[in-house]
């Protein structure tokens, strides 16, 4: 009795447990019986490991032979096994673009598994943009951030299965302009052909704001015992909203100053104003004056300085 099997290649294949008489040699599978009683039969497991190179249906046949046998019909079987592969596809998308410098920043990534197959060993890893100070909100069970990488891993997803991670920071003046990063991912088990939506690229845009300051003179030539007055304008210029904007302007001494802005006040001859937030192209103006006397005379001169707790450049 002898039987011949010519296995599937790809496949590392070994007898288990070993069959007396069977072995395994240049992938086909050899069995010789010296006889086989009436009634009688051997069993003969074969297995292996597959891998992403072996997608779709593996097929063999079997054939069994005997010297004195007559009916030759039933002398074959075929089986086959069907294997599913994976398809680990991840998407990134931004919290929200634009945003203003100062406001926080966010990433929803969502690894999923649209493959037939059970993803093994899948991983992600994302090259997360400096000068934030990124966490994962909420904590995800296998992931983490080690010197700004985002890094992942997870034993398995099953098909139809997805993950989702969110990733948040605050801006600073020093993040204006755009951010952008790359989002990737792979499982062990996935094949060559599966994997170009293996990445995902998300980018949002920080805008920043520019706040300026322009003082004129109400008259630039007074006589003494005129009330010398400015007004003062403030701006944003920028495209991002101004967050905790402020002024300050020490005012020429030997005169009683007096504001008309409900945000500002006068102490010791310092002018100060808090305006909160100014949108992009959004002014407050402010009206200082104050009666001169003989001991002025000559140019009155001083300079307004204007900030915001978001603006990259200030000159």
């Amino acid at each position: 009795v002898t039987l011949t099997d010519n296995l599937p290649a790809g496949v590392s294949w070994a007898i288990s447990p070993a069959v007396s008489g069977c072995d395994i040699t240049g992938g086909v599978l050899s069995c010789s019986f010296a006889s086989l009683a009436a009634g009688a039969s051997v069993t003969i497991h074969i297995s292996g490991t597959t891998d992403a190179a072996d997608c779709g249906t593996i097929t063999n046949t079997a054939t069994v032979g005997a010297s004195n046998e007559a009916d030759t019909t039933d002398n074959t079987s075929t089986a086959s096994v069907k294997v599913d592969c994976p398809n680990v596809t991840v998407l990134k998308t931004a919290d929200a673009s634009p945003i203003s410098a100062g406001d926080p920043i966010g990433f929803t990534i969502t690894v999923t598994n649209d493959g037939d197959g059970t993803a093994k060993n899948v991983t992600l890893t994302d090259n997360l943009p400096t000068g934030v100070s990124w966490a994962i909100s909420p904590a995800v069970s296998g992931c983490d951030i080690t010197g700004g990488v985002l890094s992942c891993s997870f034993a398995s997803l099953a098909a139809g299965a997805s993950v989702t991670i969110h990733i948040s920071g605050t801006t600073d003046a020093a993040d204006c302009g755009t951010i952008s990063n790359t989002a990737t991912v792979s499982a062990s088990n996935e094949p060559s052909d599966a994997l170009s939506d293996n990445s995902s690229t998300a980018s949002v845009v920080v805008n920043c704001p520019n706040v300026t300051v322009l003082k004129t003179a109400d008259e630039g030539t007074i006589s003494a015992g005129d009330t010398a007055a400015f007004t003062i304008v403030v701006s944003n210029g920028g495209a991002g909203t101004a967050y905790g904007v402020t002024l300050t302007d020490n005012l020429p001494a030997g005169i009683s100053w007096s504001e008309d802005s409900p945000d500002c006040s006068i102490a010791a001859g310092v002018l100060s104003c808090s305006f909160g937030d100014l949108a992009p192209g959004a002014t407050r103006t402010v009206h200082v004056s104050g009666a001169t006397d003989a001991a002025d005379c000559g140019v009155l001169t001083n300079t307004a300085t204007v900030g915001a707790s978001n603006e990259a450049n200030t000159s």
